[in-house]
């Protein structure tokens, strides 16, 4: 009897070498991990005889419960003193503290995504300030079971959640915010309602197919609200599965956090992370600025342009997320008239929103997702023109030619360091204006000359081209040669 509980106790004391941490996703699901408790502060070791708090003369007089109730105690002794005190603000990529809407549990933001397979788990982790997609499906065995049991599919289930401002900050609902239906037939979303799914054979209403979470931040770098945009559409039993698509976008207001960054990789980048921008004077990067990393205006109320020569990632942005072709626009609307008498102030409206102010555009981008502001001279000039001049050329009702609609920066990516294990850096990167015919609804001259419609979409957007390399040209080392190797004159007294 001694010796087992010997055993017990040595079993439990090695217990705590290793420690399982695990999420509660706001749908249910689990997402564990382990952790070594190296990463903890350096205690004494502890043995079998630290654990019980009395001397055991006779162990097996010890009732069980008793023991075990030593050792939880001595387990959370030995755990007391490491607990880590939370930031006070969120960094990028760091998990988002939640609290699901129907529990007490606390657990971080995450996406439905797809894990070993291609169908949903709780797997898609959102991390803070990262612009984040997530595809994955639901297996339909039983649709008129499923359709109203299944909280995938409900998207009531994905508002009404808190996210914490900042870690241990105030708790933001999540809500509603504007629903849109889909034709599967086209991929067409218009507005429309997304309650929560109802069954009538064969077909179940308001299955939700995705949808869109919009995180706003306030100046200091906090969550100050989020809103989920539900997408639904119907299914029928003759569907065996669906597919459910989500986006993340952060979007801020400012941000006074200018003097600290966050590395986007270490060395190089990884993908999904921001990349890193900014205003290089002299040899170091100003860290006076209110961004750090690239970014694209977002629409307005609407989907109205922001004002023209707004300063660089306002009144409200995102980050760029490295690797991912990111595009995001907005409508500028006018008239038949003014378009047929200002056609050379409607482009240079359409530029300078386009544009910006330009002291505030980032200069530089950081070749790598963790340069260092004070080596400015390492980060990647952007190749970046001066500010066009638009053309003074006249235009017609509801014409207007060479508009400038669209900014591209294209940023070419290479890798660097082991062939087997390369970092991804950027090579160079380009900004570019087009210009585009604009036509204010589909007759010349307009019908309806005095309404005001859409005349133009405004976009901004963000490219990555790979530089090929190929590692069968790599040069290539021949070992020496263990056999004793003669000079070829060896007998040239010989040989004369």
């Amino acid at each position: 009897m001694r010796t087992a509980l010997l055993v017990l106790a040595t079993l439990a004391v090695a217990a705590w070498c290793v420690e399982d941490i695990c999420f509660t996703s706001l749908l249910g699901g689990q997402l564990c991990s382990v952790s070594s408790w190296s990463a903890y502060p350096v205690l004494p070791p502890y043995t079998v005889p630290d654990v019980f708090t009395s001397t055991y003369t006779d162990p097996g007089t010890k009732a069980y419960n008793s023991i075990l109730s030593e050792i939880n105690a001595a387990h959370k002794s030995f755990f007391a003193g490491t607990q880590q005190t939370l930031p006070s603000t969120y960094t990028t990529g760091s998990p988002i503290l939640a609290q699901p809407s129907t529990a007490t549990h606390s657990t971080v933001f995450s996406l439905p995504g797809a894990g070993f397979s291609s169908y949903c788990s709780d797997a898609k982790v959102v991390g803070f300030d990262e612009p984040t997609t997530s595809e994955c499906y639901v297996a339909l065995s039983s649709l008129a079971a499923q359709c109203t049991a299944e909280p995938l599919l409900d998207a009531t289930q994905y508002v009404g959640m808190t996210l914490s401002a900042s870690p241990g900050g105030s708790a933001i609902t999540v809500t509603a915010g504007t629903s849109y239906t889909l034709d599967r037939a086209t991929g067409i979303k218009t507005p429309g309602a997304c309650p929560a799914p109802s069954y009538g054979a064969p077909t179940c209403s308001n299955a939700l197919a995705g949808g869109e979470y919009v995180v706003n931040l306030d100046a200091a770098g906090a969550i100050a609200s989020a809103v989920f945009d539900p997408v639904c559409a119907p299914l029928t039993t003759s569907d065996t599965r669906v597919r459910l698509e989500f986006i993340v976008t952060f979007v801020h207001a400012g941000s006074t956090q200018a003097a600290t960054f966050t590395a986007s990789g270490s060395p190089g980048y990884i993908a999904g992370s921001p990349v890193r921008a900014g205003i290089v004077s002299g040899s170091a990067v100003d860290t006076a600025q209110i961004f750090h990393t690239l970014r694209l205006p977002l629409a307005q109320a609407g989907g109205s342009c922001p004002g023209e020569d707004q300063p660089f990632g306002l009144p409200s942005s995102l980050a760029a997320p490295f690797g991912i072709d990111t595009r995001s626009s907005c409508s500028l609307a006018s008239t038949a008239a003014y378009m047929a008498g200002s056609c050379p102030a409607l482009r240079a409206t359409a530029l300078n929103i386009l544009w910006g102010e330009t002291a505030t555009q980032p200069t530089h981008l950081a070749p790598y997702g963790n340069t260092v502001f004070s080596a400015g001279d390492d980060w990647v000039a952007i190749d970046r023109p001066t500010k066009p001049t638009p053309s003074s050329a006249a235009g017609a009702a509801g014409f207007c030619s060479d508009v400038p609609t669209r900014v591209v920066y294209d940023i070419v990516v290479g890798r660097s360091g082991a062939s087997t294990t390369p970092d991804m850096r950027i090579v160079s990167a380009k900004l570019t204006v087009y210009n585009t015919d604009v036509r204010l609804g589909g007759v010349v001259p307009h019908a309806a000359v005095g309404s005001t419609e859409a005349a133009a979409t405004l976009t901004w957007e963000v490219r990555f081209t790979e530089l090929e390399q190929s590692t069968s040209a790599l040069p290539t080392v021949t070992a020496p040669s263990f056999l004793p190797t003669l000079p070829d004159d060896i007998f040239y007294p010989l040989t004369g």
